[in-house]
């Protein structure tokens, strides 16, 4: 789609997948300049249908504290942060009330609360 569909049209679409809460987007985003090749071509090399499972290497690594915020309302992306954080001892999952998938735009100060005490915790001595 983003190779030849209209951008006013994808990015509606896109807005409208359940992981954002029904809200709206206020992340800043432009299409000046927008290489749509480049785009389609992220989707497909990124694509998290098409990654391989890397959950089990990811408990077995020494990590340092690794903190995944997600929305209440993302339910998709909460279940991620919920079975990584009982698979891997060193990840923290958040839940931010009120936010979708995109927490930094969706709920700002709570957003960054919550870096500020995780960040504060880690760096303990």
């Amino acid at each position: 789609r983003c190779r030849g569909d209209r951008w006013e049209e994808l990015l509606a679409d896109w807005d409208a997948q359940p992981v954002f809460g029904g809200r709206p987007n206020r992340a800043p985003r432009t299409s000046d300049g927008l290489d749509r090749e480049h785009c389609a071509r992220m989707f497909e090399v990124f694509s998290r249908g098409g990654q391989a499972d890397l959950r089990p290497q990811l408990a077995a690594l020494p990590l340092p504290p690794v903190l995944y915020v997600t929305g209440a309302d993302d339910a998709r992306y909460g279940a991620v942060g919920e079975e990584l954080a009982i698979l891997v001892p060193a990840i923290s999952h958040v839940v931010v009330p009120g936010a979708g998938h995109r927490v930094p735009w969706d709920r700002p100060d709570e957003f960054a609360a919550t870096v500020r005490h995780f960040l504060g915790e880690a760096v303990r001595p």
